[in-house]
């Protein structure tokens, strides 16, 4: 019977090419609560390890409810402020544009906005921490092969707004 060998180097490209890619890292970016365009700073492994920039500014390039349909901060804090009185939800789905300040790229980051006034605590809204949503992102530039998801949270008591969870390119 035969025996069959692979060279080391051979084996190692096929293994390369099998794998499912680089592990995801963690990514936190961190922005004020107030309405765009505000500065960002991204915290975490992926910033640590330089495969997204640490900081730049996000703008908001629209709102829209669950319908589809384009609506401004008024209109959403008029959803947000009926859904507090009522004990329902309100949600919305936002798009940020995040220019990294170095040129480097910039990202898309799709949110999914909710708040369930069904479970928070109106009486204590506006302290602690709010878990409210969920992102996707995708990269442009030197970012256009990452892409990544997670949470969203909101920390009253040090005024920003979180959007935490893992990128990998």
């Amino acid at each position: 019977m035969r025996k069959l060998t692979v060279p080391t180097a051979t084996l190692a490209l096929v293994l390369a090419a099998c794998s499912s890619g680089a592990e995801p890292l963690a990514f936190d970016l961190s922005r004020p609560m107030q309405p765009p365009p505000v500065l960002f700073t991204i915290s975490g492994e992926a910033a640590d390890e330089g495969v997204v920039c640490s900081n730049g500014t996000v703008d908001d390039t629209g709102l829209e409810d669950m319908s589809g349909n384009l609506i401004d901060l008024a209109a959403w804090a008029q959803m947000f402020d009926a859904a507090m009185e009522t004990g329902s939800v309100a949600e919305a789905t936002s798009v940020l544009n995040v220019e990294c300040a170095d040129g480097s790229g910039s990202l898309t980051i799709t949110e999914h906005v909710r708040f369930d006034f069904g479970v928070l605590d109106v009486e204590t809204m506006g302290s602690g921490r709010v878990e409210n949503g969920t992102w996707t992102l995708e990269g442009t530039g030197d970012y256009e092969d990452l892409t990544g998801s997670g949470e969203l949270f909101t920390d009253y008591d040090e005024g920003q707004i979180h959007t935490i969870g893992e990128i990998e390119a």
